[in-house]
């Protein structure tokens, strides 16, 4: 986080009084030294309701002189300067510029300025700012009714600036309403009190938003039917400069800001080359998220990775980066915060093993617990409060306190203490299946713990047989009921869950399941692969394990109603794509020795 400090004297070790947490995601934070002393109701609505439509997240802050903008964490943020006299002179803006740079994934300060000394002025800070920290990437807009207005657009990263890649300049011109009748009438019925039939005669009246602006009421009165009260309001809208300079340049710039290809969000993976992990990377990667991945490779390997890479191809690749080390160790974690910005975390990085989480707990603890509370610490210090925690479904089975529902319990105890956070815990059934091209699947390392990468190693004879653990359940066929689902469809529910994070200001912590709704015993998706490979798997029938229940499957409509995620692969589908991952990669990413 950027050491705060005073605009005026940016060497003084007296700290000014901090702005309110806002918090981090997909969101706009909109400031400016313009507020009065309330808050402008009918303003704060506008800008609501525009870009509210936008599925942008919105917090209005003021600015004071002394006051260093404090807001870490929030993806974009419009600082609108308008008043220089009250707010700082145009040589120490830069000074409280730069200290922006590492607190917002991506800072647009518009700048009005109205003399030839003032732009002047702005230039020369503009040049020493680049002469001292790298030249940063800028838009410029004209305007001749605002002045000459600069949009500088910072992207460092955390500590980046210097080696950051400059993007050219871009002249990008004002939308004429002529030209675009749906911007000017969408902007228009934003106003409070204005509506279509409003939008339209005033739109066919005058025909421009640039022509509005000098505008006069007489003006409007006698070329539209509009009401003396409505064209109150919309003199005020077009000739105010606080109203015309926030509404007209940000809708100029929702559209530019979201195709900005810099804007891709960056997400840190946990666990990222193991089996859910590489292929949660590969949806990512496809969404134009940016991806990296932090693994000790303790059941993993890095050709996984390199596998990604090929699926996703040498474009997508680039925004892949690959990160050993191990978050029991805070070093490591720190050392990748420390380097750049993160808009998200999906922690994949823990044991989940019914079995082993009973019989050796100490391991469990020790991975789970300890990696998962320093990767917590790590992201409040840096301001990235929002994760996709990948939990188990065993916490509805024994034993009660394992320690997927322990670290579950952790998550609520941090978002009651800091609010701001925003946890999605996903409790999933018994992931299964491959990418379909079969080039990435489950590879455990020793003797698989789970069903079907057990069955694999049988089919092609790394196993000798299968251990099916539990004959005399009070099943259909004594075998235990599990809701299987396809890992890519888990992998769009992780994605379905980070986009709710991003878009849902109120989501707190909130754990949703993730499977198909249908259960099927061990001996059903035994003869369903059995089908899918035509092998025959021999097996040997065993006690049951500690632990281990006798029917789950999951209930999924909350998933399904909130999220928008909905499982597509059936058991048949499941199978067909494990075999076709086993069948080409029969000792997985090794080679045989």
């Amino acid at each position: 986080m950027a050491t705060s400090g005073s605009s005026h004297s940016p060497s003084t070790d007296q700290p000014p009084p901090s702005l309110p947490n806002l918090g981090s995601g997909a969101g706009v934070c909109i400031m400016s030294n313009a507020w009065k002393d309330e808050q402008d109701p009918s303003l704060i609505s506008f800008i609501s309701s525009y870009l509210g439509s936008n599925s942008l997240r919105l917090n209005f802050v003021s600015i004071s002189p002394d006051l260093i903008f404090n807001c870490g964490g929030v993806s974009i943020a419009f600082v609108f300067v308008t008043k220089w006299d009250d707010c700082c002179n145009v040589g120490s803006f830069f000074n409280r510029v730069k200290r922006l740079e590492t607190q917002f994934a991506r800072l647009y300060v518009v700048a009005t300025l109205s003399t030839k000394e003032q732009n002047d002025s702005f230039m020369r800070s503009y040049f020493q700012y680049e002469m001292e920290f790298g030249k940063p990437a800028f838009v410029l807009v004209t305007d001749a009714e605002m002045g000459f207005e600069k949009i500088v657009k910072f992207s460092q990263s955390r500590g980046m600036c210097k080696q950051q890649k400059v993007a050219s300049k871009v002249k990008v011109e004002r939308k004429r309403a002529v030209q675009d009748t749906d911007t000017f009438i969408r902007v228009l019925t934003s106003i409070p009190n204005i509506d279509k039939h409003d939008a339209n005669s005033l739109y066919q009246a005058i025909g421009s938003i640039d022509a509005t602006a000098k505008t006069s009421k007489e003006d409007i009165l006698a070329n539209t039917d509009l009401s003396a009260d409505k064209t109150d309001i919309l003199c005020r809208f077009f000739q105010d400069p606080e109203f015309y300079l926030m509404g007209s340049l940000i809708t100029s710039f929702v559209e530019f800001v979201e195709m900005d290809s810099s804007m891709e969000q960056n997400i840190l993976v946990t666990g990222g080359a193991g089996f859910i992990g590489t292929h949660t990377a590969v949806q990512l990667l496809k969404e134009g998220f940016k991806v990296s991945i932090i693994d000790n490779l303790d059941n993993s390997v890095l050709e996984a990775v390199d596998r990604v890479r090929e699926l996703v191809g040498p474009d997508l690749s680039k925004k892949l980066e690959f990160n050993l080390g191990d978050l029991r160790n805070k070093e490591d974690i720190e050392k990748l915060f420390s380097k750049q910005r993160f808009d998200a975390v999906i922690h994949f990085a823990a044991l989940k093993g019914v079995g082993e989480s009973v019989g050796i707990p100490r391991r469990y603890y020790d991975n789970n617990l300890v990696g998962t509370i320093n990767l917590y610490e790590t992201m409040s210090k840096y301001n990235c409060k929002m994760m996709v925690f990948s939990s188990s479904a065993t916490v509805y089975g024994e034993p009660k306190k394992i320690p997927c529902l322990f670290l579950e319990e952790i998550a609520r105890d941090i978002h009651r203490a800091e609010p701001e956070w925003r946890i999605v815990l996903l409790r999933y059934f018994n992931p299964v299946g491959a990418h379909e091209s079969g080039r990435i699947g489950e590879d455990p390392k020793g003797i698989p713990n789970n069903l079907m990468p057990y069955i694999q190693q049988v089919a092609v004879g790394r196993q000798p047989e299968l251990n099916v653990y539990g004959h005399d359940y009070p099943t259909k066929d004594g075998s235990a009921v599990r809701d299987y689902i396809h890992v890519m469809d888990l992998a769009d529910g992780h994605i379905a869950a980070l986009r709710k994070l991003f878009t849902d200001p109120k989501i707190g912590c909130t754990a949703y399941n993730l499977g198909t709704g249908r259960g099927t015993s061990v001996l059903e998706m035994v003869a369903a692969f059995e089908k899918a490979s035509g092998k025959k798997i021999p097996m040997k029938l065993c006690p049951r394990r500690p632990g281990d229940s006798t029917v789950v499957y999951a209930s999924t409509e909350k998933a399904e109603k909130e999220l928008g995620w909905k499982a597509k692969y059936g058991v048949d589908e499941m199978c067909r794509d494990q075999w076709n991952w086993t069948n080409n990669n029969p000792w997985g990413y090794q080679k045989k020795l």
